[in-house]
């Protein structure tokens, strides 16, 4: 929810003149949910999109908005909902498209998610939907691509011990683990913290 303040922000910029209700709606819906307040962050963007008066540029955004807190509250179905509805105003949208896959694979539309991943990481929209990716492939027994996929988000993210582990764990199972490739790509790991020990052995 907080990574969507600053792109609403920036959408009520280019609205121009939006009617106080819906605007006013929307802000307490981010609010909400920049506060982790997430049945709050449901009643305002519901309130925005049923006031009739929103900026028609908002709109997709309110509806994410809500989708987001319904993804946080387990409402998987309505997530998705609200994420189609948003698809239909702003076709293609990479923001749009990575949580519609994260409602999709709530709901085991694994093939819907891949899709939406697939776009979404085409689209270069965030190197984290690239291992999300990597997750779902894992899932659906795709090793060899998983480890592709967590190569590329290792290799912006050096650092993170998980990435590292699922990468080489994905490489074992691809049949295609080098020992050295794997001391190489662990030793930018902090080696103070878990599951860093793993990557030692």
């Amino acid at each position: 929810m907080r990574r969507i303040v600053l792109a609403c922000l920036l959408w009520a910029a280019a609205a121009g003149a939006v009617r106080a209700a819906g605007y006013d709606d929307f802000a307490r819906g981010v609010t909400a949910g920049v506060h982790d307040d997430f049945d709050g962050a449901i009643a305002a963007f519901t309130a925005a999109l049923g006031d009739g008066d929103l900026s028609p540029a908002l709109v997709p955004q309110a509806y994410r908005g809500r989708a987001e807190a319904y993804l946080a509250r387990n409402r998987c179905a309505d997530a998705l909902a609200d994420l189609d509805a948003a698809l239909k105003l702003k076709p293609g949208a990479a923001d749009l498209l990575a949580p519609h896959g994260i409602a999709a694979e709530c709901l085991d539309k694994l093939d819907v998610a891949l899709a939406d991943y697939d776009a979404a990481v085409a689209a270069r929209f965030s190197i984290g939907v690239t291992r999300r990716r990597g997750h779902l492939r894992w899932r659906l027994g795709d090793f060899a691509g998983a480890a592709e996929d967590f190569a590329a988000y290792v290799a912006l993210a050096k650092q993170d011990a998980y990435g590292v582990l699922w990468l080489e764990v994905s490489r074992a199972r691809a049949g295609t683990l080098d020992p050295k490739q794997a001391s190489d790509d662990a030793r930018h790991v902090d080696d103070g913290g878990w599951p860093a020990a793993l990557l030692a052995v």
